[in-house]
């Protein structure tokens, strides 16, 4: 197997081939970082079964056919002639040993167009019907029929002789397959208790892609060699998916503890209390970043809530602020430290987009890269569609951000442009969150 969600079973006969192409699956989750990793999708190493290959020399080493199978000598003996028959057969016997010559010629061009075949096994039993039919043929004359005879066998030997050359190479080469899959084994038995979840994956997914390069082992050998490559593989994604089965959960716990602090979020954000509700705030951020990662398809829209609920509470802080000192000209000493926490606020939140914007630019470079690095091969397309969709999406929010980024530079000028004027400085309001 290789990699797990799609649940192997014990292998049979009849299952697929592990020579035949593996996918890697497999776009999956090998890192968790702030956010929760994607699920993680095992793909099975694919089932062994024999190989063309393999059949082949099977088929070589049990159709026969050898030249030591040709009998020296297949002309038929005739019937004893008397005399009073020899003079009236004469003509009639000269008359088939004439056909029989020319059908023995038309045999031996026969065989001499097969023997460089390298349709090893057809070839074969077409040879060996070519000798029945030699045999079924009747004789010639005494003085030619060694002659024909040795013509007809000297290309069945040729070709059976090349034969025997091309399966020992072949052997050779099985041969030659079987110590390179036992070094991949090794490799692979290596790797097998490794906790580096996605460099591992990719490593055991490369020596599956060199193990389908090698060709077949010995027919002797190719199952058991298979069972041993398999089992490393089936021990490391099987702790695989037991470990991000247990981060899954884990994830699953983070997102119900954020949903809790959503719902807080959401009830402070209609309070009035705002210097307690800004405390209260900073401490809901505090669990926050204390919880964890929560499943990554969920995470943006979590933080989302969160995050809109806080904004909720510190606009309606902020339009009461300035609704109250555009109405009081007596309390412009708050107006200001009001608008100094704005400006502050408005400050560290163009601080925080740039660096997440920072962050889209070089994710979106280091993603170009790889396409362009990326070939062809099990998955490539797909790869390539995942990449160009995250490209699209993080174009589309630096757009957004950038608008975002104009906006509160412009805001912050026009703070501080208010802020020249000599009000007395008042003490700094609550911070807003922080993304």
């Amino acid at each position: 197997m290789v990699d797990h969600p799609h649940h192997e079973t014990d292998m049979h006969e009849d299952e697929p081939t592990p020579e035949a192409a593996i996918s890697q699956d497999t776009a999956t989750p090998e890192t968790v970082e702030a956010a929760a990793p994607a699920e993680a999708e095992d793909a099975p190493a694919e089932e062994h079964v024999d190989e063309p290959h393999h059949d082949e020399v099977h088929a070589l080493e049990e159709s026969g056919g050898h030249p030591s199978e040709l009998q020296d000598s297949v002309e038929p003996a005739g019937a004893p002639e008397s005399e009073e028959q020899g003079e009236e057969q004469g003509e009639e016997q000269e008359r088939r040993r004439l056909e029989n010559l020319t059908l023995k010629e038309a045999l031996i061009a026969r065989a001499e167009a097969l023997q460089e075949s390298v349709e090893w096994k057809a070839t074969a039993e077409a040879i060996k019907k070519l000798q029945a039919e030699w045999k079924a043929v009747g004789p010639v004359g005494k003085e030619l029929s060694q002659g024909l005879w040795d013509r007809f066998r000297a290309p069945a030997n040729r070709f059976f002789e090349r034969r025997q050359e091309h399966l020992a190479k072949l052997r050779e080469e099985q041969e030659e397959n079987l110590r390179k899959k036992e070094a991949l084994c090794v490799r692979a038995e290596e790797l097998a208790g490794s906790s580096q979840w996605k460099s591992t994956a990719e490593a055991l997914q490369a020596l599956q892609v060199e193990w389908k390069a090698i060709g077949p082992a010995p027919r002797e050998h190719g199952d058991a060699i298979w069972k041993r490559f398999r089992k490393s593989l089936d021990e490391f994604f099987g702790r695989r998916q037991e470990h991000y089965a247990k981060l899954r959960k884990e994830q699953e716990e983070s997102l119900r503890k954020k949903e809790a602090l959503c719902v807080r979020a959401e009830e402070l954000s209609r309070s009035n209390q705002w210097k307690a509700t800004s405390e209260a705030i900073k401490a809901l951020q505090s669990e926050w970043k204390a919880i964890g990662p929560v499943p990554q398809k969920k995470a943006d829209s979590i933080w989302k809530r969160f995050r809109g609920a806080i904004d909720v509470f510190f606009e309606r802080q902020s339009a009461y602020f300035e609704q109250r000192n555009n109405q009081r000209d007596q309390r412009d000493s708050e107006r200001r430290d009001q608008m100094l926490d704005a400006l502050e606020r408005k400050r560290e939140q163009t601080h925080r987009l740039r660096e997440s914007m920072a962050r889209d630019e070089e994710n979106v470079q280091r993603w170009q890269v790889t396409l362009s690095h990326l070939g062809s091969g099990p998955g490539a397309d797909e790869t390539r569609a995942s990449l160009d969709g995250k490209i699209a999406d993080v174009a589309a929010r630096l757009g957004e951000k950038r608008a975002r980024l104009d906006e509160l530079e412009k805001s912050i000028r026009e703070i501080a442009a208010k802020l020249s004027s000599p009000i007395p400085k008042a003490p700094p309001a609550a911070t807003p969150p922080a993304e």
